[in-house]
């Protein structure tokens, strides 16, 4: 993977990554879709689901409320990978 130097001339843009504590107050009031729904603090794709409709969002919000635990909500990104960008310092290092 080829090095790309970043400046302070360019922007990183980043989802909007929403938190909902497992209350069905806030859990009711469903994000724009298609959007990507994951339920606890699992990762490397599991735990995920994506949901395009408010039918598929009800179904998905009465599930968690069985499972007392809390989700995240983003926007669902069509694309080919995923690349994470971490920063540490003034250091940027990416990842596919």
């Amino acid at each position: 993977m080829p090095k790309h130097r970043v400046t302070n001339k360019q922007h990183l843009s980043s989802t909007n990554l929403f938190i909902h504590p497992f209350d069905s107050k806030q859990i009711a009031n469903p994000p724009r879709f298609p959007c990507v729904i994951k339920v606890g603090h699992a990762h490397c794709g599991q735990g995920k689901i994506l949901v395009t409709s408010t039918r598929e969002y009800q179904d998905v919000v009465s599930i968690i409320a069985c499972s007392g635990s809390f989700c995240t909500s983003e926007p669902f990104i069509e694309a080919k990978c995923d690349i994470h960008i971490q920063k540490i310092a003034n250091n940027y290092k990416a990842f596919m």
